[in-house]
């Protein structure tokens, strides 16, 4: 009824081409643990281990283990679906990992397996899978999850199939990311029938004896803990930090340290992404949130408010505020973005500073009004901001700006003697060319003042717009409108007409904090209709009372 078997690689294994329309998708422990089916059988699991209900020639003085609740693989394949984690068992055999594998038909019969994995080769990361190669060998024991689940089964129940991805070159453990067309499975068997012996044969997945065999892509993970450390330096005295590096080692933390770890190892351990990694676990450990893929920092103050609301909207909804941030981790210009909430200068509802003696680092802080302001206020301070912050981190990778020591940025501009460059024809220039091109012209024209900063909003961004129309076309196209309450809109509608109200106010609200520059009075000199002019010049106020909860 229960048995024991060791799988060799040449003699009991074959390997089957068919995928069986199966499908691979992998999800964290919490994720999975809604589900109820799963949840039942997982916990009489983890019961039948710890009770030592297994079978063979394990040492079962001690079978407490903790599992890594980060991938969770399920294996659907008709109405079978099985469950793949990764367990770190206490007497652990040398030199290997365990996998713990749950498989449920639709009538809720249960199986189960410990499989554990004895690598004959370095297991080379995949990254764009997120998953490992595996040569070596298995050693699988059946898991008692009840005393009558197997009697009179007409099956093998030692069978196990493993599967595979070829995508990319190097044949890895199949995840999520790897497609139908791209899997392949082996078989593996104990037809023996029991004991510790590996010579049993090898069986298909559509043999006789063994219609449903269980289903397994192991799962496995890297030493990230060890990877962060030895990157950052931590493991030496000079660069000790006891913080941190008890951080790094506490288990509550191993999301949010796996993540860091990848990054790191992503970015090849470079000085930036060192000093970024240790600036984003302070941050964690004060309360905050941290993006890795864009860079971005989200202190105590920003994260769970509804401007970070807002922002993880626009990053859904707007490929300009996509493209603005994504700026922060490239190569070209590579810097740091923490958003913040807090008090400004000058009471603005908001200000961009960079950094004077630090790694390339932009710092945003929205005021604390806008807290408890309309969506659209929040919306066009963050977006307003982030342009600052984008042609900061641009301009200083140009070698155009230097900061004051408050952040402030102070042109680094050479303008040539005896070119016009109010005649130069922008469509022949690039990005860097056409700011160093207006911002002479605007010399030429009018000594610069403090406004510098938000005359480059007229110049082209990503396209043929500029930057101002850009974030009035993510305002038209990013917020949600139709939601808006009756008398913010009702007003809006009354003024400028059902078809173009929204066109309307998105232009009015994109020129905010752009009050002082030409191109604003040129605007307010267009508009002829002076009840729409004084609603336009009171647009500030106007979007006070428009919607204010983000969700």
């Amino acid at each position: 009824m229960i048995g024991f078997f060791s799988c060799q690689k040449e003699d009991d294994t074959i390997s089957e081409s068919t995928t069986n329309n199966i499908s691979i998708k992998e999800y964290t422990f919490d994720e999975l643990n809604s589900n109820t089916t799963f949840s039942k059988t997982y916990k009489k699991v983890v019961k039948a281990i710890k009770k030592k209900n297994l079978n063979g020639s394990r040492s079962l003085d001690d079978n407490d283990f903790e599992i890594d609740s980060t991938i969770i693989k399920e294996i659907k394949i008709g109405n079978i679906t099985s469950y793949t984690f990764l367990a770190y068992l206490d007497n652990q055999e040398p030199n290997s990992f365990n996998n713990i594998v749950i498989q449920i038909d639709s009538l809720e019969n249960e199986r189960a397996l410990l499989i554990t994995y004895f690598p004959e080769s370095s297991m080379e990361y995949i990254v764009d899978h997120n998953s490992f190669t595996f040569q070596g060998t298995s050693m699988a024991e059946i898991v008692n999850i009840d005393s009558t689940a197997f009697v009179n089964r007409d099956m093998d129940i030692g069978c196990f199939v493993t599967w595979y991805c070829n995508w990319g070159g190097s044949i890895h453990l199949a995840g999520d990311n790897c497609t139908e067309s791209y899997m392949f499975s082996e078989t593996t068997c104990n037809l023996g029938g029991g004991g510790s012996g590996g010579g049993g044969g090898a069986g298909g997945s559509g043999s006789p004896n063994n219609p449903d065999p269980i289903n397994t892509a192991p799962t496995y993970t890297i030493p990230y803990e060890q990877n962060l450390i030895e990157c950052l330096g931590l493991n030496s005295v000079e660069n000790a930090n006891l913080v941190v590096s008890n951080w790094i080692n506490n288990p509550d933390n191993f999301m949010q340290m796996r993540e860091a770890s990848i990054y790191l190892i992503g970015e090849n351990c470079i000085a930036d992404a060192q000093a970024f990694t240790i600036e984003a676990i302070e941050t964690t450990i004060e309360g905050g949130e941290v993006d890795f893929e864009n860079e971005v920092i989200l202190d105590e103050t920003f994260k769970d408010s509804e401007t970070q609301c807002i922002h993880n909207l626009l990053k859904s909804n707007s490929e300009f505020y996509n493209n603005m941030l994504s700026n922060f981790s490239s190569e070209d210009a590579r810097g740091v973005l923490v958003l913040k909430i807090g008090s400004t200068l000058n009471g603005d509802w908001g200000t961009t500073l960079g950094s004077y003696n630090n790694y390339n680092e932009f710092i945003i802080t929205t005021n604390s009004n806008i807290e408890n302001s309309s969506n659209l206020k929040r919306m066009v301070t963050l977006s307003h901001e982030l342009i600052h912050a984008y042609m900061f981190s641009s301009l200083e990778n140009w070698g155009l700006i230097d900061y004051s020591p408050e952040g402030e940025p102070i042109l680094n501009l050479v303008c040539l003697n005896g070119i016009n460059y109010n005649d130069l024809n922008l469509n022949t220039l690039d990005e860097k060319d056409r700011f160093v091109a207006l911002m002479c012209a605007f010399n030429q024209n009018t000594p610069l003042n403090e406004q510098w900063t938000h005359d480059l909003f007229n110049i082209w961004s990503f396209d043929t717009n500029t930057y101002r129309e850009s974030l009035e076309d993510l305002l038209i196209n990013a917020h949600d409108w139709n939601g808006e309450n009756s008398a913010f809109k009702n007003e809006a509608i009354s003024l400028f007409g059902t078809t173009n109200w929204i066109e309307n106010v998105a232009e009015a609200i994109s020129w905010i904090g752009l009050e002082n520059t030409q191109e604003y009075t040129n605007y307010i000199n267009s508009i002829v209709n002076p009840v729409k002019l004084l609603y336009i010049l009171n647009i500030r106020n106007k979007i006070q009372s428009a919607k204010s909860n983000c969700l």
